[in-house]
C-alpha cells in the first residue's frame, strides 16, 4: 500500500505540480523508505530525516505557488528547526521504548545534553519566527499568533536549556507550532 501512495503522489505532483514539486515528492518517497530500511538506527539520520518530511508540506506550497512572501522562506527554516527539536524531546521522553531497537541521541550524549540540543534547535526555530515577522503584513492575524506562538515556544526552549525534564511538557509544544500555522493562514488571508 505504502508503494502505492508513493508512486500516486509522485504521478500527481508530476502531472499538475512544477518539476520542483516533483523533486520534493521523490525525495520525500526516497527518505520514508529509508528511514524505513536503515535511517531510523542511527540519530542524526532518524532526526534529520523525520524533521525534512514534517517541512514537506510547507514545501510543497511554496514551490506549488508563486513563491511570493518572503516570510514563508524563514517559516520554513523555524518548521524544520521545531521538528528536529521535536524528535530530540520526543527521544528523550521515549527512551525506555527505544532502548535495543535504535541508538538515539540522548543514549549518546546523554539526557541534559539531549536536553540541551533540542532547547537549542527550538531557540533557532524561534528566532527565524521572529526574523520571519520583518517580512510579515501589518495584521494582528498574523503577528498575534506568531508572537504568542513563539513566546510559548521561547519558554519551553528556556527550559530545555537549563536541563529541565520537557516529559510531561512535551505534548503542550505543539500549542506553539499551532499559533504559528494560524499566523501563516492569517499571511494568505491578507493577500487577497
Amino acid at each position: 500500500m505504502g508503494a502505492v501512495s508513493f508512486a500516486a503522489s509522485i504521478f500527481l505532483a508530476w502531472q499538475f505540480l512544477s518539476a520542483g514539486c516533483v523533486a520534493i515528492a521523490v525525495a520525500n518517497c526516497l527518505i520514508i523508505l529509508s528511514y524505513a530500511r536503515f535511517l531510523d538506527q542511527y540519530w542524526p539520520w532518524k532526526n534529520l530525516s523525520i524533521a525534512a518530511v514534517c517541512v514537506t508540506p510547507l514545501l510543497l506550497g511554496w514551490f506549488s505557488g508563486h513563491r511570493l512572501h518572503y516570510m514563508v522562506p524563514p517559516m520554513i527554516a523555524a518548521t524544520f528547526f521545531f521538528y528536529l527539536a521535536r524528535e530530540v524531546f520526543k527521544d528523550i521522553v521515549d527512551i525506555e521504548a527505544n532502548r535495543g531497537k535504535r541508538f538515539t541521541m540522548v543514549m549518546d550524549i546523554g539526557m541534559s545534553a539531549a536536553l540541551r540540543v533540542g532547547g537549542l534547535m527550538l531557540m533557532i526555530s524561534v528566532l527565524m519566527l521572529l526574523f520571519s515577522l520583518r517580512f510579515a503584513p501589518d495584521s494582528a492575524f498574523v503577528w498575534v499568533p506568531c508572537i504568542l506562538g513563539s513566546s510559548w515556544l521561547f519558554w519551553f526552549a528556556i527550559k530545555a536549556l537549563r536541563g529541565e525534564s520537557v516529559a510531561k511538557k512535551f505534548p503542550w509544544m505543539d500549542l506553539g507550532a499551532a499559533t504559528i500555522l494560524i499566523s501563516l493562514i492569517g499571511v494568505r488571508l491578507e493577500m487577497y
